[in-house]
């Protein structure tokens, strides 16, 4: 689903305040949101739930670990606006002394702003997030307005069909590589007994020091319990 496509999804979705394929919806939002300014480079969408913040859709392994790092402190755009439900600008992230830890990462990753807004009238607290690599490059009225009817495009299609907290990206690719990190979490909290926050962040951290997706770093913990249990089974 190109850019101009996502739109055309998005805008018939708050139309109709209803989704005709309701898991195309988070798929079509980051794509339109990750091109919404000149310098765009991330996006993502924020979920609180009850056992703590995922992000159940994402245009890059960048958007990723920008999100781990303020799940991590807990506090970030992307958090505040889930849950007090009002835009959150951050022109400059590195001058910025409310959000250390999104600094840290952004900073090696050459991201400069974001901009996090409320999706409003859903059951589940949730945030349209954006990254650019140039300071202050979404406060302009045009971005501004245009990541508004995002988020209210976002909002009609999820209201008109339930709290979809669940949905997934609906490439049938994209849906493998989602599944398998699922699973890779599931392993690490079962290895650990540590939370799904930690070991989402355990696997952000060694995608990043690795320089290597997501997806590949799930590859490695499932071939690795693999490989432990095949070895098991043989003695």
């Amino acid at each position: 689903m190109n850019v101009r496509q996502s739109w055309s999804y998005l805008i018939d979705a708050a139309a109709q305040n209803q989704v005709t394929v309701p898991e195309s919806l988070l798929e079509a939002a980051v794509n339109a949101g990750a091109a919404l300014a000149p310098h765009s480079v991330a996006c993502s969408i924020t979920q609180i739930q009850r056992d703590g913040y995922r992000t159940p859709a994402w245009s890059s392994d960048a958007a990723l670990q920008l999100d781990a790092a303020q799940y991590r402190s807990d506090r970030g755009p992307c958090v505040s606006a889930a849950e007090h439900g009002t835009e959150y600008h951050v022109p400059v992230i590195s001058t910025d002394d409310r959000y250390h830890e999104l600094a840290l990462v952004a900073g090696r990753l050459n991201v400069l702003s974001s901009l996090s807004m409320p999706v409003q009238g859903v059951a589940t607290p949730t945030a349209l997030n954006l990254y650019s690599a140039v300071e202050a490059d979404l406060e302009n009225s045009r971005v501004l307005g245009a990541a508004r009817l995002l988020a209210r495009c976002l909002s009609a299609g999820m209201s008109g069909n339930g709290d979809q907290s669940t949905m997934v990206r609906t490439h049938p690719e994209a849906t493998e590589r989602r599944n398998r990190v699922n699973r890779a979490i599931a392993i690490l909290i079962d290895q650990n007994a540590t939370s799904r926050e930690i070991a989402f962040e355990t696997m952000v951290n060694h995608s990043r020091q690795k320089s290597v997706t997501m997806a590949e770093v799930a590859n490695f913990v499932i071939a690795t319990v693999k490989e432990r249990g095949d070895r098991d089974g043989s003695n």
